[in-house]
């Protein structure tokens, strides 16, 4: 398996907003979309989601989004 390539959008310092990407050739695999809901709201802010911007410039080439888990930590940022 030649060029892949994995890598995190959130999730990696924290607990929540777990979100990562499997990349083979061109085709992006996303495992998990989760949020993070702060102990304290910052400045208004209720929810947290991973910085989807890859995905966003690249949503021709997602061919799949894999969900491990039914905890908000994996898949509440799917509506994003």
């Amino acid at each position: 398996m030649e060029n892949v390539r994995i890598f995190a959008l959130g999730g990696q310092d924290e607990n929540g907003k777990n979100s990562y990407v499997f990349a083979h050739e061109e085709d992006l695999y996303v495992i998990n979309a989760g949020v993070k809901v702060p102990i304290n709201s910052q400045n208004g802010v209720d929810t947290l989601i991973p910085d989807f911007t890859h995905l966003e410039k690249n949503k021709d080439k997602i061919k799949g989004i894999f969900i491990s888990d039914i905890r908000n930590e994996s898949f509440s940022a799917l509506p994003w």
